[in-house]
Protein backbone atom coordinates (compact mmCIF):
# COMPACT_ATOMS: atom_id res chain seq x y z
CA UNK A 1 0.00 0.00 0.00
CA UNK A 2 3.12 1.97 -0.43
CA UNK A 3 2.16 3.48 -3.29
CA UNK A 4 -1.33 4.22 -2.59
CA UNK A 5 -0.78 8.28 -2.57
CA UNK A 6 0.22 8.33 -6.15
CA UNK A 7 -2.05 5.73 -7.31
CA UNK A 8 -4.73 7.51 -5.94
CA UNK A 9 -3.63 11.22 -7.27
CA UNK A 10 -3.24 8.96 -11.32
CA UNK A 11 -6.65 7.42 -10.75
CA UNK A 12 -8.31 10.78 -9.80
CA UNK A 13 -6.52 13.37 -11.53
CA UNK A 14 -4.89 11.36 -14.69
CA UNK A 15 -6.55 8.20 -15.70
CA UNK A 16 -9.34 8.32 -18.47
CA UNK A 17 -12.25 5.47 -17.56
CA UNK A 18 -16.30 5.01 -17.29
CA UNK A 19 -16.83 2.14 -14.73
CA UNK A 20 -20.01 2.22 -16.42
CA UNK A 21 -18.63 1.19 -19.53
CA UNK A 22 -15.69 -0.51 -18.85
CA UNK A 23 -15.06 -1.82 -22.31
CA UNK A 24 -14.89 1.52 -23.90
CA UNK A 25 -12.22 1.68 -26.64
CA UNK A 26 -10.83 4.93 -25.77
CA UNK A 27 -9.84 4.36 -21.96
CA UNK A 28 -6.85 4.81 -20.17
CA UNK A 29 -4.99 1.48 -18.98
CA UNK A 30 -3.68 0.52 -15.65
CA UNK A 31 -1.06 -1.91 -15.08
CA UNK A 32 -0.21 -2.61 -11.22
CA UNK A 33 2.56 -4.45 -11.99
CA UNK A 34 3.80 -4.88 -8.38
CA UNK A 35 2.38 -8.26 -7.33
CA UNK A 36 1.66 -8.03 -3.96
CA UNK A 37 0.07 -5.01 -3.59
CA UNK A 38 -3.49 -6.48 -5.64
CA UNK A 39 -5.17 -5.17 -2.52
CA UNK A 40 -4.58 -1.34 -3.83
CA UNK A 41 -6.05 -2.41 -7.05
CA UNK A 42 -9.09 -3.47 -5.18
CA UNK A 43 -9.22 -0.64 -3.49
CA UNK A 44 -9.31 1.88 -6.45
CA UNK A 45 -11.46 -0.23 -8.47
CA UNK A 46 -14.53 -0.18 -5.49
CA UNK A 47 -13.31 4.16 -4.43
CA UNK A 48 -13.93 4.77 -8.38
CA UNK A 49 -16.97 2.91 -8.85
CA UNK A 50 -16.23 -0.52 -10.65
CA UNK A 51 -18.74 -3.42 -9.30
CA UNK A 52 -16.00 -4.35 -6.39
CA UNK A 53 -18.36 -4.25 -2.85
CA UNK A 54 -16.55 -4.27 0.47
CA UNK A 55 -18.28 -6.98 1.11
CA UNK A 56 -16.78 -9.59 -1.16
CA UNK A 57 -13.11 -8.58 -0.47
CA UNK A 58 -12.96 -10.87 2.96
CA UNK A 59 -13.57 -13.91 0.44
CA UNK A 60 -10.38 -13.44 -1.19
CA UNK A 61 -8.59 -16.23 1.09
CA UNK A 62 -11.43 -18.81 0.31
CA UNK A 63 -11.35 -18.18 -3.50
CA UNK A 64 -14.14 -16.81 -4.28
CA UNK A 65 -15.42 -14.21 -5.64
CA UNK A 66 -12.07 -12.20 -5.88
CA UNK A 67 -9.18 -14.62 -4.95
CA UNK A 68 -5.78 -13.22 -6.14
CA UNK A 69 -5.50 -9.99 -8.72
CA UNK A 70 -8.40 -8.11 -9.84
CA UNK A 71 -9.87 -10.42 -13.32
CA UNK A 72 -11.91 -8.15 -15.50
CA UNK A 73 -14.82 -11.35 -15.56
CA UNK A 74 -15.47 -10.73 -12.28
CA UNK A 75 -15.81 -6.69 -12.28
CA UNK A 76 -14.70 -5.16 -15.55
CA UNK A 77 -11.55 -3.28 -14.17
CA UNK A 78 -9.03 -6.25 -14.42
CA UNK A 79 -7.42 -7.52 -17.84
CA UNK A 80 -5.38 -9.81 -16.57
CA UNK A 81 -2.68 -10.16 -13.35
CA UNK A 82 1.23 -10.74 -12.94
CA UNK A 83 1.11 -14.13 -11.20
CA UNK A 84 4.55 -15.44 -10.87
CA UNK A 85 6.23 -14.74 -13.77
CA UNK A 86 5.62 -10.81 -13.29
CA UNK A 87 4.42 -10.36 -16.77
CA UNK A 88 3.52 -6.91 -15.79
CA UNK A 89 5.84 -4.76 -17.26
CA UNK A 90 6.03 -6.24 -20.61
CA UNK A 91 2.12 -6.26 -20.50
CA UNK A 92 2.03 -2.73 -20.05
CA UNK A 93 4.70 -2.41 -22.69
CA UNK A 94 2.47 -4.16 -25.22
CA UNK A 95 -0.41 -2.04 -24.45
CA UNK A 96 0.95 0.99 -25.18
CA UNK A 97 2.50 -0.09 -28.38
CA UNK A 98 -1.07 -1.55 -29.56
CA UNK A 99 -2.56 1.49 -28.52
CA UNK A 100 -0.18 3.74 -30.32
CA UNK A 101 -0.81 1.51 -33.41
CA UNK A 102 -4.39 1.41 -33.24
CA UNK A 103 -4.60 5.48 -32.54
CA UNK A 104 -2.25 6.25 -36.01
CA UNK A 105 -4.47 3.85 -38.34
CA UNK A 106 -8.00 4.87 -36.74
CA UNK A 107 -7.68 8.22 -35.28
CA UNK A 108 -8.14 11.40 -37.27
CA UNK A 109 -4.95 14.05 -37.45
CA UNK A 110 -6.70 15.70 -34.74
CA UNK A 111 -6.84 12.77 -32.40
CA UNK A 112 -10.02 10.53 -32.15
CA UNK A 113 -11.47 7.84 -29.72
CA UNK A 114 -8.42 5.68 -29.68
CA UNK A 115 -6.13 8.27 -27.68
CA UNK A 116 -5.73 5.99 -24.54
CA UNK A 117 -2.72 5.68 -22.58
CA UNK A 118 -1.32 3.32 -20.71
CA UNK A 119 -0.19 3.91 -16.61
CA UNK A 120 1.72 1.16 -14.64
CA UNK A 121 3.09 1.22 -11.35
CA UNK A 122 5.91 -1.73 -11.10
CA UNK A 123 8.21 -2.36 -7.96
CA UNK A 124 12.12 -2.91 -7.95
CA UNK A 125 11.13 -6.96 -7.85
CA UNK A 126 9.74 -6.40 -11.17
CA UNK A 127 12.88 -5.10 -12.48
CA UNK A 128 14.73 -7.71 -10.50
CA UNK A 129 13.47 -11.18 -11.15
CA UNK A 130 13.79 -12.82 -14.20
CA UNK A 131 14.46 -9.11 -15.77
CA UNK A 132 17.99 -9.86 -17.05
CA UNK A 133 16.83 -12.40 -18.70
CA UNK A 134 13.45 -11.57 -19.90
CA UNK A 135 13.83 -8.05 -20.02
CA UNK A 136 11.24 -6.31 -22.53
CA UNK A 137 12.82 -5.28 -26.14
CA UNK A 138 11.28 -3.84 -29.20
CA UNK A 139 12.25 -5.51 -31.95
CA UNK A 140 13.98 -2.85 -33.50
CA UNK A 141 16.71 -3.37 -30.57
CA UNK A 142 16.08 -7.04 -30.76
CA UNK A 143 17.41 -6.77 -34.44
CA UNK A 144 20.00 -4.36 -33.71
CA UNK A 145 21.63 -7.05 -31.22
CA UNK A 146 22.01 -10.33 -33.30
Amino acid sequence: MGAADAAFVLWSEYLHFDPKDPQWPGRDRFVLSAGHACMLQYALLHLFGFDLPLEQWNNSASGEPHAGAPRARRHGGGRGHDGAARPGVGNAIGMAIAAKMLGSRLNGADGGPFSGRVYAIVSDGDMMEGSRRRRPRSPATSASRT
